[in-house]
């Protein structure tokens, strides 16, 4: 799905009805996701950042899960690097905590029952 979405994007195609399903597959995923970094991360700000993009239906899923991370990790200051390297090795924990957070959580459920 995700390729015919980049095709249509990148040769100007009117395909509504592929728009609307990658819309559709990814409007879950993103939101759990995200969850997960708000649950991993600082909670507070986290979770007013996610309240925000995840209550609108048409926000994509790059936008939540990014502006979700970045709210839920507190960054290093900048230093005089054109790129900073701790900003992007303190977002990398916070994936990785994501991560084991949703890796236990679905064991759990296997444990339990609930996913076969």
């Amino acid at each position: 799905m995700r390729f015919y979405s980049d095709f249509n994007i990148k040769h100007n195609k009117d395909m509504p009805l592929v728009s609307y399903l990658q819309m559709l597959l990814d409007w879950l995923p993103s939101r759990l996701f995200s969850f997960g970094y708000v649950l991993s991360g600082q909670f507070s700000s986290g979770l007013g950042a996610w309240r925000q993009y995840a209550l609108r239906l048409r926000c994509d899923a790059k936008t939540i899960v990014t502006e979700t991370a970045v709210a839920a990790e507190s960054l290093p200051e900048a230093g005089n690097a054109p790129i900073s390297l701790q900003s992007t090795l303190a977002l990398l924990a916070l994936s990785k905590r994501n991560f084991i957070l949703l890796l236990t959580l679905v064991s759990l459920l296997t444990i339990f029952g609930f996913v076969s």
